[in-house]
């Protein structure tokens, strides 16, 4: 038996992609009204589309470009999408109502987040209460909300498949229906009817992607802002083309991608954003000397900047530069100890160094900074076994199934686990349970693994 296959999940530090191979989501589009309201969760929901608003994005000479967003705060604070205003010579809010409001100021917007923070002149608004969008459990129903140009309240059902983390910002994965193309901006609810994230990106693969709602959480109580014609001319063209780049990105457009992200650095040489983001598709594009260089002026920037540190580690780590990125892991966690990405980024390099004491501290800070991440408590638990800490290895595997009860490498490595320990019963039904979930989910060679093991067991 190779005990090396799982060591670790060496997921990509520029994109952690989660372990949970298949996807299968119960999508709807349909009037709430026409949905059943005797149950609680179409209640919830229904609750929160009172604070659902359409933004209406007015220029001469074309039609009006209509967005989604919502209000998060009695007195007319709005989150939406930045990508909704560009190009825009006047914004105005729709409310459920019919109500239309002229935006009076714009409070907060970051290309790289793709977020802007509208406020309207108003009073005692409904509003969207704001959930935990780094406890929300894989897997688990979620709910995009919007209202149609006929002021129809639409929502759509899905599923939540975690966080993913692209320094500096982090987003949740969902898969669902989109209930219209024009509902970017609007909210991602969980059960409660609670708003864990922004809807930002549809991709053609029905991989969608929301900022998570933790990343606004901060500015919202930010009350000084410009006025809608200053914040409009103050967007450059190398805002589109970044916001262009961003779309491209999360449609695996890397080409794309890097074309919208060149133009960038070429409108805007200042831009931070523009060389960190060309940076990063040079690194998914393997083009790792050319990453180096914009990541560095990037660094020439804003030296002030973890995240980018972060990303130079992650370069220097796939050169095989060992120490190189160990200092600039570090040097990004002088800058920002709290950062869970940096913490899994310095676990698998200490794990590729065979600093095991080293690694298991990284995983267990990152664990510590966000405990719903299972790819740290696997690669913990695996650093565990392999140290032969059998009761901290099992403690850590369990911790990853039962964040997600459909990961088929966990009950797989906790079956062999059972099976060295001679525990065979436990043993058959983890490597029973690891078959099935592996068949389901389209890797046969897995599931043919775990048959080829289960024969042997006595």
């Amino acid at each position: 038996m190779q005990k090396t296959r799982f060591l670790t999940i060496l997921f990509t530090s520029v994109v952690i992609l989660f372990a949970s191979f298949c996807f299968a989501a119960e999508d709807s589009a349909l009037p709430l009204d026409a949905q059943p309201l005797d149950t609680e969760l179409p209640r919830l929901v229904s609750d929160a589309v009172n604070a659902v608003v359409t933004i209406i994005n007015k220029a001469p000479g074309r039609q009006d470009y209509l967005g989604s967003g919502f209000i998060v705060s009695k007195d007319g604070k709005i989150l939406t999408a930045l990508h909704n205003l560009t190009r825009a010579t006047e914004l105005l809010v729709r409310t459920k109502s019919g109500e239309l409001f002229p935006v009076v100021s714009v409070i907060f917007s970051n290309t790289g987040m793709d977020l802007c923070i509208l406020k309207i002149d108003a009073a005692d608004l409904p509003v969207v209460p704001l959930g935990n969008s780094d406890s929300l459990p894989i897997k688990k129903e979620v709910f995009l909300l919007k209202n149609d140009p006929g002021q129809t309240a639409l929502f759509s059902k899905g599923v939540n498949f975690g966080l993913m983390e692209m320094a500096p910002r982090q987003y949740l994965r969902f898969v669902a229906a989109d209930a219209g193309r024009n509902n970017t901006g609007g909210p991602l609810l969980d059960a409660a009817g609670r708003a864990v994230g922004m809807v930002l990106y549809f991709s053609e693969n029905s991989e969608n992607y929301a900022l998570a709602i933790n990343q606004a959480k901060p500015l919202l109580d930010k009350t000084n802002g410009v006025i809608p014609q200053d914040f409009i001319n103050s967007i450059r063209p190398a805002d589109n083309s970044l916001l262009q780049g961003n779309f491209a990105f999360f449609n695996n457009k890397f080409d794309q991608a890097e074309s919208f992200y060149s133009q960038a650095v070429k409108e805007a040489p200042d831009s931070t954003d523009a060389h960190n983001s060309l940076g990063v598709i040079y690194l998914i594009q393997n083009k790792k000397d050319k990453s180096l260089e914009e990541m560095s002026r990037a660094l020439k920037l804003d030296p002030s900047d973890a995240q980018i540190y972060n990303n130079i580690g992650n370069v220097y780590f796939s050169l095989g530069k060992y120490p190189e990125a160990a200092d600039a892991y570090e040097k990004a966690l002088q800058l920002g100890p709290d950062q869970f990405l940096v913490n899994f980024n310095l676990g698998l390099l200490y794990s590729s160094t065979g600093e095991i004491g080293e690694a298991v501290a990284a995983y267990k800070r990152a664990i510590q900074i966000n405990p719903s991440i299972i790819n740290a408590y696997f690669n913990l638990g695996m650093l565990y076994y392999f140290s032969k800490d059998t009761p901290k290895a099992v403690e850590a595997l369990n911790k990853a199934v039962e964040l997600d009860p459909d990961f088929a490498t966990g009950y797989y490595q906790l079956g062999v686990i059972s099976l060295e320990s001679k525990d065979y019963l436990r043993a058959g039904e983890l490597l029973e349970r690891a078959k099935i979930k592996f068949q389901e989910q389209g890797y046969p060679e897995m599931a043919k693994e775990a048959e080829a093991i289960l024969e042997k067991i006595p």
